[in-house]
């Protein structure tokens, strides 16, 4: 699109295709939120099938959600982890996070993504596992959060005071392919060897 309105030619672009480049970077930010969402869903559907009791998931999750349940409200829903109702009380946990860290208010940011991922299935700082070629933890981190506050200025203010390139968001779109190819070897690394602990603790 960006070629056919414009050309090849190098040079400077008409501001009415900054349209396109700032709606590439709303649309980016948005399917990295959907991409961790669907990892993270993933990944604890991953424990919870394979759960027969909740001493199937971390211990540090079995306190997040003991104390989950004891912030509730209603004073009966102790009584709901009876039979096969914890199940329905970890879904529901899986839900309360969720909205929590990638809800209306919040966004995929580095500490929301380390966050959720340690309450859902006890993964400490994930966003550990964004390294490749010269790119540390840090310097990804520090690149995300860049690019949300920059998708935020568009979405928020409608007007960005520095133009968005088309070469940037292919930056961006690349960069943000790298994240999730990281983020989910190290998720499906950590719950082979968490299964593998499992079954050795199991055989004792």
């Amino acid at each position: 699109m960006h070629e056919a309105l414009t050309g090849e030619k190098r040079g400077r672009r008409d501001s009415l295709i900054q349209v396109l480049n700032k709606s590439s970077v709303v649309l980016l930010v948005a399917c990295w939120e959907a991409f961790i969402e669907d990892l993270a869903d993933k990944a604890f559907s991953s424990l919870l099938t394979k759960a027969s009791s909740p001493d199937h998931f971390p211990k540090e999750v079995q306190k997040r959600l003991s104390k989950h349940v004891k912030e509730d409200k209603n004073d009966l829903k102790v009584l709901e982890l009876a039979g096969n109702g914890w199940k329905s009380i970890l879904k529901e946990y899986k839900i309360t996070k969720s909205k929590k860290f990638l809800g209306e208010f919040n966004t995929p940011s580095p500490k929301n993504i380390d966050d959720l991922f340690s309450d859902l299935i006890g993964l400490d700082n994930l966003s550990k596992s964004w390294s490749w070629y010269t790119i540390t933890p840090t310097n990804a981190r520090r690149r995300l959060q860049k690019f949300i506050k920059l998708r935020g200025t568009i979405a928020h203010k409608v007007k960005s005071k520095k133009p968005v390139h088309k070469g940037a968001v292919e930056t961006h779109m690349d960069f943000l392919q790298k994240l999730a190819n990281y983020s989910n070897e190290r998720v499906n690394r950590y719950l082979g060897d968490f299964d593998k602990k499992k079954k050795v603790r199991q055989k004792k």
